[in-house]
C-alpha cells in the first residue's frame, strides 16, 4: 500500500534554502478555509435572500387567480435557478473546508479542484441566466400556451457574490492547488535523488 504524502511530512523535510517558497501553500490554507465558510454559509444566505420577495409575489398571484400552469411557467425557472446556485455555493464551500482540513496532499488537490469546479459553475450560471433572459431565438415560448417561461431576475447582491466572489475564490483555490502540486514535485524529486545516491 502506497504511503500517504502528508503536508506535515513535507513541511518537516523542507530544505532551509527553499523554506520560504515551500511554506507559501500553507499560508493559503487559512484563506481557503475562510472562503469555504463564506460559500458554505454566507453564499446560501445571500442567494436565498432574494427568494423571499419572489415567494411572496408567487403566493399573491396564486391567490388572485387559478392559472397554475402560467404561474409555473413564470416561477419554476427562477426557483430552479436559486436552488442550483445554493447547491453550487454549498458544495464549493464544503469541499474547500475539507481541502483545508485533510492532511493527505493528493486529497487536498482533489477536494480543492472539486471546490474550484462548483465555484466556476456558480458564476457561469449568471452568464447562462443572462443569455436565458435575452432569448434572441425566442425558444422560451412553449407551443400551445399563451405565455412563455418566466425571466430569471436576480438581486444585485446575489449577482455580485456569484461573479466577483467566485472569481476571487477560484483564484485562491488555484494558487493552493498549484502550491501543493509544487510540494509533491519537490518531494518526488527528492526521492529520485535519494535513489540515485543509494545506487551509486
Amino acid at each position: 500500500m502506497a504511503k500517504k504524502i502528508t503536508l506535515c511530512g513535507l513541511l518537516g523535510r523542507v530544505h532551509p534554502k527553499n523554506k520560504q517558497y515551500q511554506m507559501k501553500p500553507f499560508s493559503e490554507f487559512g484563506v481557503m478555509s475562510l472562503l469555504g465558510l463564506c460559500n458554505l454559509i454566507l453564499g446560501p444566505i445571500i442567494i436565498s435572500g432574494g427568494i423571499v420577495s419572489d415567494v411572496a409575489n408567487y403566493k399573491a398571484q396564486r391567490n388572485a387567480n387559478n392559472k397554475s400552469i402560467e404561474l409555473a411557467l413564470e416561477y419554476v425557472p427562477l426557483f430552479c435557478a436559486y436552488l442550483c446556485m445554493i447547491i453550487c455555493s454549498f458544495c464549493s464551500g464544503l469541499c474547500a473546508i475539507m481541502a483545508s482540513a485533510v492532511v493527505d496532499c493528493k486529497w487536498v488537490i482533489r477536494l480543492a479542484k472539486v471546490a474550484n469546479f462548483f465555484s466556476k459553475l456558480l458564476y457561469w450560471q449568471i452568464l447562462l441566466f443572462v443569455l436565458y433572459n435575452w432569448d434572441p431565438m425566442e425558444w422560451r415560448i412553449w407551443e400551445g400556451l399563451p405565455t412563455t417561461w418566466g425571466s430569471i431576475n436576480l438581486p444585485t447582491p446575489t449577482c455580485l457574490y456569484c461573479v466577483l466572489g467566485q472569481l476571487y475564490f477560484v483564484n485562491q483555490s488555484t494558487k493552493l492547488i498549484s502550491g501543493v502540486q509544487n510540494l509533491l514535485k519537490w518531494e518526488q524529486a527528492g526521492k529520485k535523488t535519494g535513489r540515485k545516491r543509494r545506487r551509486e
